[in-house]
């Protein structure tokens, strides 16, 4: 599985603010279905939501991705829900994925819902028509919580025979942060594990004798530092909240590297 949030480079440009497009939650099903998920099956579907590769012919991309089908003719309710992450002080969020939806019955209906902190909110629903090899883009600004999640559902209330199914692939949420730093930034120090619960190490390969940490909010507000001159490579982070955070790291030649971090 790839990582659930991956490290992106931020580029920051001298003087200024940058909203910045960050990955949020990023999924490709590539190694089966990820740690996090969770499947909700009905018992009565031909085939809950399992990893496939290949479905009569058809993938997205040659790689394996989700899939749900029915040809039983029984009423089914088939559920494929994402882990919680959190979208706090995002804008301009939006659920990205590659689909198919096929149907045979007038009454299978495929829906995509959203976890607004509360309760689940439908987003998209799919009905009485075939759409293959699509991709969607969903706003789901409004939706911004710090437990925000997302699922996708496969339901008839009635049954009908041939039923058919419901593909998802390369699951991806994005949304801009405003980050205060004015600095050029780049990835070329790795810091691990991520996400993380207790403690952020980080593995200086370019010997650039790291001598301060920062981590900033999403918001671009310092809330921690530390002088990491003579110390050993790691920050406890234990007290921070459940989150999207930035590590500003500085050597002692004033080279700056920040990494995107997600407390969990």
């Amino acid at each position: 599985m790839k990582t659930l949030i991956t490290l992106s480079t931020i580029i920051v440009l001298f003087n200024t603010t940058l909203n910045a497009q960050t990955v949020l939650f990023q999924e490709d099903f590539n190694l089966g279905l990820p740690a996090g998920w969770t499947t909700i099956a009905s018992g009565d579907a031909t085939g809950t939501w399992d990893t496939t590769s290949d479905f009569y012919g058809f993938n997205f991309d040659s790689s394996p991705f989700m899939l749900c089908y029915d040809w039983s003719g029984l009423a089914t309710n088939e559920e494929l829900t994402g882990p919680s992450f959190s979208s706090v002080s995002f804008s301009n969020i939006y659920l990205h994925y590659d689909y198919q939806f096929l149907s045979q019955s007038a009454t299978l209906e495929g829906f995509v819902d959203v976890y607004d902190g509360a309760a689940w909110q439908n987003v998209k629903l799919f009905s009485g028509a075939d759409i293959a090899n699509a991709h969607d883009s969903i706003d789901i600004s409004a939706y911004a919580n710090a437990n925000m999640q997302f699922r996708f559902r496969f339901v008839n209330t009635t049954g009908n025979g041939w039923e058919h199914d419901f593909m998802i692939d390369n699951v991806i949420v994005t949304g801009n942060s405003s980050i205060g730093l004015s600095e050029i930034t780049t990835n070329t120090i790795s810091t691990y594990p991520n996400p993380t619960s207790g403690f952020i190490y980080w593995k200086d390969d370019i010997q650039t004798e790291i001598q301060l940490i920062e981590i900033y909010n999403a918001s671009g507000q310092i809330i921690k530092s530390k002088n990491t001159f003579g110390v050993q490579n790691k920050m406890d982070v234990h007290d921070l909240l459940q989150g999207v955070y930035f590590i500003k790291m500085t050597s002692k030649n004033g080279e700056t590297y920040t990494n995107k971090i997600f407390k969990e």
